[in-house]
């Protein structure tokens, strides 16, 4: 599980690293000096910092992650690696910095915050004294990372603390023991559950189905056992079939993945690389095609399928007036499916209801209330629950990779808005600037959805104004919609802003 965590982490730093929420791509105007860059990237991003030395610090981690990026993107265009990488909002971050924000932990804080503290620098843990009384420690907790509780929600908060600690202790004695590859330390957030952490939390949101997915232990087999045997036992561990030919070619890839991840493996031992690789479903599948999957865009096929069709969209290979159960037909074979009667039946259905909500999603397209097409695609018999708990990846949705083209170049929304503009002509704009168009009551009720969202961020701003947490928000193209709504349309991942 530490392996899978490390690689999802991994996966997310590199997606974090390509796609970013900024309103256009970064680009750094030519023949800029380094101090041009530097302020450049700072009022792009909007990032200020506490201290001259601090923003030094900052300039220097990000200068260092630009030639590293450099280097890794010369690699890109040789073909040696998949991807390429570009500068974000991260990019002035330590690793370590990087890792305790997208992974969920702590919260890297200040200069100035840190120093304010009586721990002098101190981890929380260093501050408590062997024996301490569970009450005396919530009340040194609370002292340390600045908390005010009364009554009923002090009791809530210090139970939640507690149990956390509990969680933290049992994860470190079997980091200690070798099972896992990172410590945990208690954070500010030792006193929310995972949900409200979830909701308030500036980093990314990981959905259960990639945090616990099938509860399975890794992948491992018996040492001794031959490539065949091990072949039989991945492909039921991770729920595989294929045809004779396309068997033999992803028992291949298979094992050509295995001895890549055991030559990667001796680096990690040798201390030459931080992470260590491990098995996981897509070892049969080729770098470009994870790429591509985990990039949302079309899940390859294999050439025998792909030759099969013509390469064709199946929606282009379905004549109009063709009956639903000569479509099914047509659809399995096409994704090349087969499902017994019960099954076949129970897809079948499951196919129809997608379908009919592709239909109703494409009225809205060409009405211009959504910004992207949808597609018949091998996943549109399954479930959304069943997709999560077997999908790849992470969907970057086409209105995140293709919109804010805008005239309004590198501002953020706020930029464009006069102090004192009336609600109205604000909503007026925000529609505008992110090419929004409602009609009546939806209308009304993405405006509500909007002012309660961006009272919601000034309040935080406050916060953040006040030293009490370490980032601000901004308004974006998500303003006009609940969570609920985002979460459901963003396939569960939650990416976060440049702010």
């Amino acid at each position: 599980m530490a392996n899978k965590a490390l690689l999802l982490c991994a996966v997310l730093m590199t997606i974090f690293v390509t796609v970013n929420s900024a309103p256009s791509e970064y680009s750094v105007p030519v023949g800029a000096t380094q101090d041009e860059e530097w302020e450049y990237y700072k009022t792009y991003f909007k990032k200020t910092y506490e201290t001259p030395e601090e923003n030094e610090k900052r300039k220097g981690l990000y200068f260092q992650k630009k030639a590293s990026i450099d280097e890794h993107n010369k690699k890109y265009e040789a073909g040696e690696v998949s991807f390429s990488q570009g500068i974000n909002h991260f990019a002035d971050l330590t690793d370590e910095e990087f890792k305790n924000v997208c992974c969920g932990l702590i919260i890297p804080e200040s200069e100035k915050t840190r120093r304010k503290r009586e721990s002098g620098d101190k981890s929380f843990e260093e501050t408590i004294a062997e024996g301490t009384s569970i009450d005396d420690e919530w009340v040194a907790f609370k002292k340390f990372f600045k908390k005010t509780y009364e009554g009923e929600e002090d009791a809530k908060r210090k139970a939640i603390y507690v149990q956390t600690k509990k969680e933290y202790a049992e994860h470190n004695k079997k980091y200690a023991a070798g099972e896992f590859s990172y410590p945990k330390k208690i954070g500010p957030f030792a006193d929310h559950t995972k949900e409200e952490f979830d909701k308030t939390h500036t980093g990314v949101i990981l959905p259960d189905e990639l945090k616990n997915r099938h509860k399975r232990n890794a992948f491992e087999v018996p040492e001794g056992t031959s490539i065949d045997d091990e072949w039989i036992a991945y492909k039921k561990f991770f729920e595989k079939n294929y045809d004779e030919e396309e068997d033999a070619k992803r028992k291949a890839i298979y094992i050509q993945t295995k001895k890549d991840i055991e030559e990667h493996n001796k680096l990690f031992k040798a201390g030459e690389v931080s992470y260590s690789k491990g098995i996981n479903q897509f070892a049969d599948k080729t770098k470009d095609e994870f790429k591509k999957h985990s990039l949302g865009l079309k899940v390859p096929d294999s050439e025998q399928t792909r030759r099969k069709r013509g390469d064709k969209p199946f929606e282009e290979t379905i004549a109009e007036g063709t009956s639903i159960d000569d479509e099914w037909t047509a659809y399995k074979k096409h994704f090349n499916k087969n499902y017994d009667s019960d099954e076949d039946a129970k897809r079948k259905a499951i196919y129809i209801e997608t379908k009919k909500e592709i239909a109703e999603h494409q009225k809205l397209y060409k009405a211009g209330e959504v910004s992207y097409p949808k597609k018949i695609g091998p996943f549109a018999d399954h479930t959304a629950e069943e997709f999560q708990k077997t999908h790849t990846g992470i969907i970057i949705p086409d209105e995140l990779k293709e919109r804010n083209k805008r005239e309004t170049e590198n501002k953020h929304f706020e930029e464009t808005i006069a102090e004192g503009t009336p609600i109205d002509d604000e909503w007026v704009a925000y529609k505008k600037f992110f090419e929004k168009t409602y009609e009546g009551e939806e209308d009304e009720k993405r405006k509500a959805i909007y002012v309660e969202n961006k009272k919601k961020v000034q309040e935080h701003n406050k916060l953040y104004k006040t030293g009490e947490v370490s980032y601000s928000l901004g308004i974006n193209q998500f303003s006009d919609k609940t969570e609920e709504e985002f979460k459901k349309t963003h396939t569960g991942v939650i990416l976060p802003s440049s702010h």
